[in-house]
């Protein structure tokens, strides 16, 4: 296979493997290529739809919602470092939320974490548990209501 010969060719080569956002694939054909090359390249691939931020957002999103079970604040950070803009992340984070919301995917991911380690019955598990879904990008206030339940059950962490 000859070697792409413009910027265009290149982005095509690129894609082919995967999709990225626009800010990833600027960022691949920075050697190389000058900004206007680049600028114009990526103009051309959104218009024959090689190129969509949304599209890629979305299906993004949905993946880590549904399969890694991502609350929004980890969502919404992973949407912005592969480049995709605050309004478009917002529209994605509605639109995958009607489908599955971030109470439901808690809900899911407790229930994941339950099977494996069996329900929290310290303070110290309780704990482990939390902080497992505050990394997992669920916002604290929504854990610990979903969390009440085992909470209740425990005492005071002198028992």
């Amino acid at each position: 296979m000859n070697p792409p010969k413009n910027a265009l060719q290149k982005a095509i080569q690129i894609l082919s493997r995967r999709e990225y956002s626009a800010l990833e694939l600027r960022r691949k054909l920075t050697r190389g290529y000058s900004a206007q090359e680049i600028q114009e390249a990526l103009e051309r691939l959104r218009e024959i739809g090689l190129l969509d931020d949304e599209r890629l957002a979305l299906d993004r999103a949905r993946s880590g919602r549904e399969g890694q079970l991502w609350g929004d604040l980890k969502l919404r950070a992973y949407l912005a470092r592969i480049g995709i803009d605050d309004r478009i992340a917002e529209r994605v984070l509605r639109v995958i939320g009607e489908d599955l919301g971030e109470p439901e995917s808690l809900d899911r991911l407790t229930a994941k974490w339950v099977k494996i380690h069996g329900a929290p019955v310290s303070h110290r598990q309780m704990k482990r548990l939390f902080d497992y879904c505050i990394r997992r990008g669920y916002p604290p206030d929504l854990v610990r209501t979903k969390l009440e339940v085992w909470w209740s059950g425990l005492g005071s962490p002198s028992e």
